[in-house]
């Protein structure tokens, strides 16, 4: 099924349309919007590509291209003073947690890859996987690294993956 470049009026086929913020562009043009950025290759202008992150390694629909995997990291610097319990006799103790932060870290980290993958031209992210890291130095201050890296593909037909997706 054909579809129409919304900067440049080309019919593109299927598997060659990218769609980022519900606009169809051919190939040529999505990286064109991503040459003429600045925010880490993509414009607040155009979003965030419609881009399909998945976990798994192989899905059972033909992969059009593959491309170099891609990465993008967050470092955390963690007071370990926060961390201590503190409470008198019969007071609440009060314990931080990083569990909101390390959250908003990794949507910030699914949209960056997102962009990388958009920039090349591929429609979804197979393998993506989390990893944290520590780094302790002298002065107990530490470090937390959290990456996130996957590999972008282009698939002709993502309704599989979109019926999947959705529910």
């Amino acid at each position: 099924m054909a579809r129409t470049c919304s900067s440049c009026g080309k019919i593109v086929p299927r598997g060659e349309a990218i769609k980022i913020d519900g606009a169809i562009y051919c190939l040529e043009c999505a990286a064109n919007l991503g040459n003429k950025t600045k925010n880490k290759g993509w414009s607040a202008e155009f979003g965030v590509p419609d881009v399909i992150l998945l976990s798994v390694e192989t899905i059972p629909v033909e992969i059009t291209a593959y491309f170099q995997a891609i990465s993008s990291e967050v470092l955390v610097s963690i007071n370990p003073e926060k961390f201590r319990l503190y409470g008198e006799k019969d007071s609440p103790i009060k314990v931080v947690s990083l569990t909101y932060d390390i959250d908003t870290f990794k949507l910030q980290l699914m949209e960056d890859l997102k962009i990388q993958a958009g920039i090349v031209g591929a429609n979804v992210v197979l393998g993506v996987k989390v990893f944290y890291n520590t780094i302790s130095f002298i002065d107990d201050e530490k470090l937390l690294i959290v990456s996130m890296s996957g590999t972008p593909v282009l698939v002709e037909d993502t309704s599989f993956i979109e019926h999947h997706h959705r529910k």
